[in-house]
């Protein structure tokens, strides 16, 4: 029986790098990328015909129904990689096309990891939970990991799965090859690792995604419109972590003082996403922090970044 793998996880975690690096395993599997493009004319873009859903040369031929029988038509593969994370979509997928097996890879970065980005990222729509007003609100993005990724962990339980896999976003960018082929001997399809070079080339019709994803595809510096404005020129055509995060040492100190504060609420979360504890975390961020800081001196590390949330969240209030 074919198979469906949904990405599930919150905006911004690492998906499109999974689905394209998934994607070089074709023609055994395909990384469709998000499949919620095609609910409206202007999604997109196309990662192969730089277009939109309605101008794709492949689903400008599709008639709206059955996307998944679709696509396993036109490409003949055993395994499609949906990327487009939330779980409702996965939900609605299965309703319309039960037939298949399905599985999810719920991605993840760790929850400072995922408040960085979430704070870089504050002003556009793509949280399933209520934001607060401040962007420089480290507890309210550290909020938005906890309550989106136990969200979807809520919505699959009762849902009938062939598996959940839990997938790091700082193991899958340091190691692209051993994550990809565990995920491929999970899934019970051949792994390649010589195709993994091809990660650039897709021939699949990716949906949408991460438009630092699309830039390295289509081997630019920034797209139109100067989204990134050239931030990544230097490594174009190279697989990364991106973890500006561990360089802001103000920003790791706020971590630790949001960790403490939700300790209660981030450990089981923690927990099912197989990241250990909040101890465990505050331990990363103390330590690149600088070893040996005495408890006086990290306090004095963390007042700038305490004092800054205060003062817009003051400024919200008022």
């Amino acid at each position: 029986m074919k198979k469906v793998a949904f990405i599930a996880g919150t905006a911004f975690c690492g998906s499109s790098l999974l689905n394209i690096l998934l994607d070089t395993q074709a023609p055994a599997i395909r990384g469709l990328g998000e499949r919620s493009q095609t609910d409206g004319e202007g999604g997109g873009p196309c990662a192969v015909c730089n277009s939109t859903v309605k101008e794709c040369r492949l689903y400008s031929q599709w008639n709206g129904r059955d996307f998944y029988e679709f696509n396993f038509q036109h490409y003949g593969c055993g395994t499609l990689i949906d990327s487009s994370k939330r779980t409702n979509i996965l939900r609605q997928g299965m309703a319309r096309e039960p037939h298949f097996k399905y599985y999810v890879l719920h991605m993840s970065k760790t929850p400072h990891a995922a408040a960085h980005s979430i704070m870089k990222h504050w002003q556009y729509d793509y949280w399933d939970v209520r934001l607060a007003g401040s962007k420089r609100d480290i507890t309210a993005a550290f909020k938005v990991w906890i309550e989106t990724n136990q969200l979807y962990i809520d919505e699959l339980r009762p849902v009938h799965l062939e598996g959940v896999k839990s997938v790091h976003y700082d193991a899958l960018a340091n190691n692209p090859a051993a994550v990809v082929e565990d995920i491929c001997q999970w899934l019970g399809e051949p792994f390649n690792p010589e195709r993994l070079r091809n990660w650039r080339s897709p021939t699949t019709h990716i949906l949408g995604g991460n438009p630092a994803i699309l830039m390295q595809v289509l081997g630019q510096a920034s797209l139109p419109g100067g989204y990134l404005g050239g931030k990544y020129a230097e490594k174009t055509g190279k697989i990364f972590a991106d973890e500006a995060w561990k360089r802001d040492k103000d920003f790791l100190a706020g971590a630790i003082e949001a960790y403490g504060r939700l300790s209660r609420k981030l450990n089981p979360v923690l927990a099912a996403l197989h990241y250990g504890n909040s101890k465990q975390m505050i331990g990363e961020c103390e330590q690149l922090l600088g070893d040996g800081l005495s408890g006086a001196e990290t306090d004095s590390r963390r007042r700038p970044f305490v004092r800054i949330c205060d003062f817009f969240n003051r400024r919200k209030a008022a």
